[in-house]
């Protein structure tokens, strides 16, 4: 009985640790998901434009006013200079 004993918790211990290195490792990588994505498809990242920067919340008014069946639901508070700030806009 003590073998099975020890059997079963060594088993366990090592299925909870192999799942506690995998959580850990996956938050790892979701904590850098930004810098990831940046490094990894930057061309999406880039912005050439001739004209002036407009505000966050003016370019939300804008889209808003442009098509009444959008509804902004983000907007940054800080956009880096050659950066797009994407907001999220659902139609409904």
């Amino acid at each position: 009985m003590r073998t099975l004993g020890v059997w079963i918790h060594r088993w366990a211990g090592l299925t909870t640790a192999l799942f506690l290195f995998m959580s850990g490792l996956t938050g790892a990588v979701v904590s850098w998901d930004h810098e990831l994505d940046e490094w990894l498809n930057g061309h999406l990242f880039d912005v050439h434009t001739s004209g002036p920067s407009l505000l966050s919340l003016d370019l939300a008014a804008r889209i808003e006013a442009a098509d009444p069946r959008a509804r902004v639901s983000f907007v940054p508070l800080h956009a880096e200079p050659g950066h797009h700030s994407s907001s999220a806009c659902s139609h409904g």
